[in-house]
């Protein structure tokens, strides 16, 4: 058994990646190397002040150390202590951690930011706050995409490639450490000293993504096969894949305002400054090619704020100012619905036959629904405050929002029968393959509810605090888009890829399963855009 000088705390240890040696920070100011052999002192050598945590770095040449009572983090050579960077913090520094790699060092500062250094120059690469106070233990996974993190609040997960917050533990945690395979984590709870292991998931379970460019997303859709996202900024609509997010075509648009696609998948409708514009698309299986069109406006010549298509793929609809306009694709055809109170008209949705439309305006105090074919008002809802209306995938359900919950109203008689917990500020959104409804609460996350008897089935909490805007479901209910406004971004969770891990733990939800993942008709490999200026309905451009 090796004994060395009493030292307070696991921070002031730390073991060779030999496995042979282990450095000892005393409280004199310097740092030892013993032997794990036969326990013999190798070197020893002052450091500038008494440091509070020592750790080797990845290669064993060079060691970190850090003071709670010093402004600087040093990293040392392991062989003669000769410092070789100081790393400035505004105050005192707790932990610190290597990347797998070497090539980054991670700090914990006092001041509640945790920092992410160039570990070769010593430059700051970026810094993450997670407004809890101050940091405490630090821990980055062995294959380096995740950096762990805790404080006064619990344990914080960050993406170690961009800084993003991607999981909160809540809870007062002492120590964290990883397993090398990085399938759990052990978590040492205070003041209790009680040991928590948890497991970490792949990570495809939930990611956010940003189309090129700075635009935020104004509205996103997903194909009729679940294969493509298409998502709306000021100066393109951006084509992504699903699976991947990777973004692989831009189509022009003016200030974009939505986007959907056709049932058939055959056509791409955009909203923007102009009106309403249809791109063709065409796949050609044999050469992998997926060309849209030369693009046709539709409808009103004036700015399109909001767009949908009918299931039946005869209507769209699209708001011009206060009113929905409803496009009849066959005939050409436009009605003009009655105006919606409020500022402006929030949300559209079509019944599962394409009969009803419903709507909801901003700041109004009713929502409406409207016979497709006539454009005659068929029911009004009062008395709800700034109402967002969706229809279910079966058809029986009709649920409106109201200012601190949704109702949910029986199609045949429109007459409420529940109220779900959430807040009725966000348009709500079913499952199309389980019928479950997305509901947004505390403004930042979403909860997903049985709309027959109210009861939540999972909640699904994304990193940070942004506020949270325009859900979205794929056909097959695999994968739920939600956009972030403050962070001008879109995050995705994997559906199908949650409910497999949680029934691993059985822990999946009650109700009915997602069907099996549809195998791909169409990979496609190129992307062709018709640039050429839109046509009208009369075929003029």
């Amino acid at each position: 058994m090796l004994h060395v000088p009493a030292v307070h705390g696991h921070e002031l240890i730390h073991f060779h990646p030999d496995g042979e040696r282990v450095a000892v920070a005393h409280s004199s100011a310097r740092v030892s190397i013993y032997s794990l052999i036969d326990g013999a002192e190798l070197k020893s050598f002052p450091i500038p002040y008494p440091a509070n945590c020592v750790r080797f770095d990845p290669s064993g040449e060079r060691i970190a150390i850090a003071s709670l009572d010093h402004r600087e983090a040093l990293v040392l050579d392991a062989n003669s202590g000769a410092v070789r960077l100081s790393l400035a913090h505004p105050l005192a520094v707790g932990e610190l951690a290597w990347h797998p790699s070497g090539m980054r060092l991670a700090t914990a500062g006092k001041d509640g930011w945790l920092r992410v250094w160039d570990a070769a120059t010593g430059a700051p690469l970026r810094a993450m706050n997670g407004r809890r106070g101050e940091m405490g233990n630090l821990a980055y996974a062995h294959q380096g995409p995740l950096l762990l993190s805790t404080d006064w609040g619990g344990l914080l997960v960050w993406d170690a490639e961009t800084g993003e917050r991607l999981v909160t533990l809540n809870g007062v945690i002492s120590t964290v450490s990883v397993s090398p395979d990085d399938r759990r984590i052990g978590l040492v709870r205070w003041p209790t000293q009680e040991l928590s292991l948890c497991e970490l998931a792949a990570g495809r379970e939930a990611r956010s993504l940003r189309v090129p460019g700075t635009n935020a997303i104004a509205d996103a859709a997903f194909s009729p096969d679940a294969r493509w996202l298409a998502c709306a900024t000021l100066d393109a609509v951006w084509l992504l894949d699903a699976e991947s997010t990777a973004p692989l075509v831009a189509i022009p648009a003016l200030d974009a305002a939505s986007v959907c696609f056709d049932s058939s998948g055959d056509t791409l409708y955009v909203g923007d400054a102009q009106g309403l514009i249809a791109w063709p698309i065409h796949a050609n299986i044999r050469s992998h090619q997926l060309t849209f069109g030369r693009a046709k406006r539709l409808g009103s010549a004036s700015p399109v704020r909001l767009i949908r298509s009918s299931p039946n793929g005869k209507f769209v609809a699209a708001v011009h100012e206060d009113r929905c306009h409803l496009l009849n694709l066959q005939t050409g055809r436009e009605e003009k619905t009655d105006a919606v109170d409020g500022s402006f008209i929030r949300s559209l949705s079509f019944s599962p036959d394409g009969r009803w439309l419903a709507a909801g305006g901003w700041a109004g105090r009713r929502a409406k629904i409207w016979d497709v074919m006539s454009g005659q008002l068929v029911h009004t809802i009062t008395n709800v405050d700034s109402p967002q209306a969706c229809f279910s995938p079966d058809g029986q359900w009709l649920v409106v929002s109201d200012a601190n919950d949704y109702i949910v109203l029986e199609t045949n008689s429109w007459k409420p029968v529940r109220r779900i917990q959430g807040d009725g500020f966000f348009v709500a959104g079913f499952c199309p393959a389980t019928g479950a409804l997305a509901v947004r609460d505390a403004k930042t996350i979403v909860r997903l509810a049985d709309p027959a008897t109210g009861e939540t089935l999972a909640v699904l909490e994304p990193p940070g605090v942004e506020l949270l805007d325009n859900l979205s479901f794929s056909s097959d209910g695999a994968r739920l888009a939600v956009i972030r406004l403050q962070a001008h971004d879109l995050f995705l969770w994997d559906i199908r890829a949650i409910r497999s891990e949680l029934k691993r733990m059985k822990l999946d939800w009650a109700g009915p399963t997602l069907p099996p993942a549809p195998a791909a008709q169409f990979k496609g490999t190129k992307f062709v855009v018709d640039t050429t200026p839109p046509e009208t309905a009369d075929g003029r451009p």
